[in-house]
């Protein structure tokens, strides 16, 4: 696993954001924690709108010793939820996460991933809604896999409710949309994808001469996952 230049979440987010502006559209950098914006995760926001749950945004988070960056794609709740929740916890038609289900399905994103040129992970976080709910906050289920040669290797898992248990051996990408219906309570089911990488956060004495900076991360990993930035 490589080595990061940044230091901290923000400085990646802000440096990748610098990087990606153009004439076209505006991108918003948006924190999870405004008060702790060093340690907080960050999000690249494909305009101005917040929330942002139907947009697919690119993430910078830590995780121990490492900074986890790639898109981030929400499933929000199902339609017979409406009334019950805010409608913009409701997913519509114009979700970003029904469009990236159909282009893993078709291989789309696979085929993306094979090009990305540091080593893919896949992150699914998943909670039931019940009560006050915050979609930006831990899940209560959590699963990791490393990607290599078109398949899923299981490298972290935590299941305390039961969401993710149909992902628990998950071995493709292609997968993964067939697996959706075996969920229990799916209406009810917030589910945060990450497909992206993970970089070691720089440490005192370590070389770092061959570090990922911000414009490796656009030319490497973000321009494979640009189409779903939207």
């Amino acid at each position: 696993m490589k080595y990061t230049r940044f230091a901290t979440t923000r400085v990646a987010a802000s440096s990748v954001a610098d990087l990606l502006k153009d004439k076209r559209r505006k991108l918003t950098l948006r924190p999870w924690n405004r008060f702790e914006p060093d340690y907080t995760t960050w999000w690249i926001v494909p305009g101005t709108a917040w929330p942002a749950y139907r947009y697919g945004k690119f993430v910078f988070t830590t995780v121990g010793e490492l900074i986890s960056c790639g898109l981030y794609v929400e499933k929000g709740l199902g339609a017979s939820t409406m009334g019950m929740y805010k409608p913009s916890l409701v997913m519509d038609a114009d979700w970003q996460w029904h469009q990236f289900i159909r282009d893993i399905e078709s291989g789309k994103v696979m085929e993306a991933t094979n090009m990305i040129g540091m080593q893919p992970f896949l992150t699914l976080s998943s909670d039931i809604v019940r009560g006050e709910f915050d979609p930006l906050a831990p899940k209560s289920d959590e699963l990791v896999f490393r990607i290599a040669d078109g398949k899923l290797e299981k490298v972290q898992e935590r299941i305390d409710v039961g969401c993710l248990t149909p992902f628990a051996n998950l071995e493709s990408l292609e997968k993964l949309p067939g697996k959706l219906a075996e969920m229990k309570n799916l209406n009810w089911a917030w589910i945060d994808l990450v497909l992206g990488t993970q970089l070691k956060l720089p440490i005192e004495g370590v070389e770092l001469t061959d570090a990922i900076d911000g414009w490796d991360l656009v030319s490497d990993l973000f321009s494979y996952l640009e189409p779903w930035f939207m």
